[in-house]
C-alpha cells in the first residue's frame, strides 16, 4: 500500500473536491459523493492536486484509493452486468423493483437502492452507479446469491481441454512449451507414449548469458535445427500440437548430458506405456460372458442413487488363462467394462488341454456357499446350473454333476456378518436366528448386562445420602391476627405440643406478641419485630426429650416402629378375612410399644389393656383410633 498511498491524484476541471476537518466531498458531472476519514490522516488539495499525508501508509493508502475511486466515479461512473442464465429464468423491472423468476414457486423482488440506476436488456442487468462500492456490492451480495451458479455447470465452462491430435511413428506429434527461460519443443509418438525428438534453447545459449526469451532470433534457430533433425531421420510429415501440454520426457541425445536418474524414469514410463498397448491389445482377443447385471438403489439423505453392477467371466484362448469380475458404474456399459478390466489383473491358467471330467471329487468353500463338484461318467454331460454351467462351458470340461450349499440367490455370493442362516448352509432360520442383537456375528453381552435398562447399581440410593424427612406443623400470622384468645401483648407459647410448630408469614399482624415455637419464616420475623413483638426459637416437647444423649436408643426404636406401623396400616386393607384378626392384634401390640417409647416426663402416653370381652368390630375400630393417634403425634419426627 505504501506506492498507492504516497500517490498524487490529479483532479479533473469539471469536478470540484472540498476537504472538511473529516469529510471529503466530491462534486462532478454524475453527482456527488462524500467520503469520511478519521483522525490522524491529513489530506492535502493543493493547485489540482491531492495527496495524503499520516504515518500510517495503510490507511493512507486506503482512503487515496476511496478518493480515486470517488472522482472516477463522478466522471465516468461504474458499471457492472450480470447475465441471469437458466431454462425458464425471467428478469424484468417494475416500479424501481427487480423481478426475479428463478424456477421457484414464486417470484422474487429485490428493491433498488439510491443512487444506483438498473436497465433490463433480455436476461441481462446492467447496473451502473458512481459508487463503486454500492454498484459492486448490489450486483454481487443482493442479486447473485439469489440463484448461484452450479459447481458442475461452472467446472465444465472453465476446464481446458487439448485436442485429440494423436502422432505416429511416421507422423509425429510435435509440441512446443515455453517457460520464464527457454523453449522447448519435442516429437512424440503417442501410439508408443515415446518422445523421438527434443531439442530446448538452453542448447543454443550455453555461451550466451544474456540470452531473453522474447529473441526471436533463437526461436527461429531452434525451429530450423529441430526441422534438420527430423529430416535427418526421415520424418517428412508431423502434427503440429498447438494446445496440448503434455510432456512425454526428454529423450537421451549425445550433446546432452542426461543423468541416471532421468535415464531410469524414462526406462519406467517406457515400460508403462508397454504394459497399457499389451492390455489394450490383450482386450481385443479376450472372450467375454455376462453373467449377471444389477441395478442397485443406494437410499442417501438427498433421495436415491441408481447405479449398474455387472458380472463378467473372462477367458484368455491364448494364453489359456481364466477369471471373473464384478465392476460397477452409472451406466451399464461402464461397468460391463470396469469389470472386464478387473479380470484381466487375475487372469488364471488352466490346463492346456482340457479333459473330459475332473480327475476327483471337490468340496470348495467360497463366501456364504460351498460347492461340491463331482465326476461324472461319459455321456452325462454337465449338471450344474447358473455360474457353474458358463464356467465349464468356458472351461469345455464335458461330464460333471454339482451341489450348491448355501444362498442360491446371487451369482456373486457375499458372506453376510448378520446371523448364521444362509452361510451355515442349513437353511435361513438356523443358527442364532435373523433378528436382534444376538442374531450379530458379535452379539454377545458382557456379564451383568440388563439389555440397556438402568442398571442395579443406579436404581437403588447410596446409603448415608439421603436425608430423612422432617414436616413442620404450619402457623400463619393472620391466625394469631384473627384469634380472638389472643390478646396484645400476649405470650404464645408453641414448645408444649407434641410436634414441632412452624410459624410463616401470611397475613398482617398488629398485635404486639411474644411467640416460642421450633421455626420462623423470614418473612414472619419481620412482621412480628415490626409488629412490636419478639419470637423466640425453642425445640419442641418431643425434640428436646429424643435429642438428649441418653435417649438415643428411644429415638432409633421410635423411627423404626413407627416406619413399620405405617407399613402395617396401608397393608392392612388388601389383606384377607382370616388374617386380619391377627393382624389387628400385632398392630395392637406395636401401637404399645410405640406409646411405651414416647411415653415423656410431662405428657405420658397411654398404655392400653386389651379387654378379652370386646369383639373384633370394637378391637379394630380401637386399634385404628390408637394408630392415627400415634401417626399424627409422631409425623414431624
Amino acid at each position: 500500500m505504501s506506492k498507492i498511498a504516497n500517490r498524487i491524484i490529479p483532479v479533473p476541471l469539471n469536478v470540484k473536491v472540498v476537504v472538511h476537518k473529516e469529510e471529503v466531498v466530491v462534486e462532478g458531472p454524475l453527482g456527488r459523493d462524500e467520503i469520511f476519514f478519521p483522525r490522524g490522516l491529513e489530506i492535502v488539495n493543493k493547485e489540482g492536486k491531492i495527496f495524503m499525508k499520516s504515518k500510517n501508509m495503510a490507511l493512507a493508502g486506503t482512503h487515496n484509493s476511496l478518493i480515486y475511486n470517488a472522482i472516477k466515479g463522478v466522471t465516468e461512473g461504474y458499471q457492472e452486468v450480470l447475465e441471469v442464465k437458466g431454462i425458464g429464468y425471467k428478469v424484468s423491472l417494475k416500479d424501481n423493483k427487480l423481478e426475479f423468476l428463478l424456477g421457484k414457486s414464486h417470484p422474487i423482488f429485490l428493491d433498488i437502492p439510491k443512487g444506483i440506476q438498473v436497465k433490463t436488456e433480455g436476461n441481462k442487468i446492467i447496473i451502473r452507479g458512481i459508487n463503486k462500492q454500492r454498484v459492486r456490492k448490489f450486483a454481487a451480495s443482493d442479486i447473485k446469491p439469489l440463484r448461484l451458479p452450479k459447481k458442475k455447470v461452472r467446472r465444465q465452462i472453465r476446464k481446458r481441454r487439448s485436442n485429440s491430435i494423436k502422432g505416429t511413428e511416421q507422423k509425429p506429434r510435435v509440441v512446443l512449451s515455453e517457460s520464464n527461460r527457454f523453449l522447448r519443443v519435442q516429437a512424440i509418438d503417442d501410439k508408443v507414449g515415446r518422445t523421438l525428438l527434443y531439442l530446448s534453447t538452453a542448447d543454443l545459449i550455453e555461451e550466451n548469458k544474456n540470452f531473453s526469451r522474447k529473441n526471436k532470433e533463437y526461436a527461429k534457430k531452434l525451429g530450423e535445427l529441430f526441422a534438420e533433425k527430423l529430416r535427418r531421420k526421415g520424418k517428412e510429415q508431423i502434427v503440429f500440437d498447438r494446445n496440448a501440454r503434455l510432456y512425454h520426457g526428454k529423450k537421451e541425445k549425445d550433446n546432452l548430458k542426461v543423468t541416471e536418474g532421468e535415464k531410469k524414469r524414462g526406462s519406467n514410463r517406457l515400460e508403462k506405456k508397454e504394459r497399457e498397448f499389451e492390455r489394450k491389445s490383450q482386450y481385443v482377443r479376450l472372450k467375454t460372458e455376462k453373467l449377471e447385471t444389477k441395478r442397485p438403489v443406494t437410499v442417501t439423505k438427498g433421495g436415491r442413487r441408481f447405479s449398474f453392477t455387472s458380472l463378467v467371466l473372462v477367458k484368455d484362448e491364448e494364453k489359456k488363462a481364466i477369471a471373473f469380475a464384478c465392476g460397477s458404474g452409472k451406466e451399464a456399459i461402464s461397468a460391463f467394462r470396469k469389470s472386464v478390466r478387473k479380470a484381466q489383473k487375475k487372469l488364471i491358467t488352466y490346463f492346456s488341454s482340457p479333459p473330459r471330467t475332473i480327475p476327483r471329487n471337490i468340496i470348495i468353500n467360497y463366501k456364504a456357499t460351498t460347492v461340491f463338484m463331482k465326476a461324472a461318467p461319459p455321456g452325462s454331460g454337465i449338471k450344474a446350473g447358473g455360474v457353474l454351467n458358463k464356467l465349464f462351458k468356458f472351461l469345455e470340461i464335458k461330464d460333471i454333476s454339482t451341489k450348491i450349499i448355501g444362498s442360491r440367490r446371487n451369482k456373486l455370493n457375499k458372506k453376510k456378518i448378520v446371523g448364521r442362516g444362509e452361510g451355515s448352509g442349513k437353511g435361513k432360520t438356523c443358527g442364532r436366528g435373523q433378528k436382534g442383537q444376538k442374531a450379530r456375528k458379535s452379539g454377545h453381552t458382557r456379564p451383568g448386562f440388563e439389555g440397556g435398562q438402568t442398571p442395579v447399581y443406579r436404581r437403588f440410593p447410596k446409603r448415608g445420602f439421603k436425608t430423612k424427612s422432617f414436616s413442620y406443623q404450619v402457623v400463619n400470622l393472620e391466625k394469631l391476627e384473627n384469634d380472638a384468645k389472643v390478646v396484645n401483648g400476649q405470650t404464645v407459647d408453641f414448645t408444649q405440643s407434641k410436634f414441632p410448630v412452624k410459624i410463616l408469614g401470611k397475613g398482617d399482624l398488629t398485635k404486639s406478641l411474644t411467640v416460642k415455637a421450633s421455626f420462623f419464616s423470614q418473612a414472619a420475623q419481620e412482621k412480628i419485630v415490626k409488629s412490636g413483638g419478639k419470637f423466640h426459637i425453642v425445640e419442641s416437647q418431643i425434640e428436646t426429650f429424643l435429642n438428649q444423649p441418653e435417649n438415643a436408643d428411644k429415638k432409633l426404636l421410635h423411627s423404626t416402629l413407627l416406619s413399620a406401623l405405617k407399613t402395617s396400616v396401608d397393608n392392612f386393607s388388601s389383606l384377607p378375612e382370616e388374617n386380619k384378626e391377627k393382624t389387628l392384634k400385632d398392630l395392637e401390640q406395636e401401637v404399645k410399644q410405640l406409646n411405651q417409647a414416647l411415653n415423656l416426663p410431662n405428657n405420658p402416653a397411654p398404655d392400653p389393656q386389651p379387654n378379652p370381652d370386646e369383639t373384633l368390630d370394637q378391637l379394630k375400630t380401637r386399634a385404628t383410633t390408637q394408630i392415627n393417634e400415634a401417626i399424627n403425634s409422631t409425623n414431624g419426627l
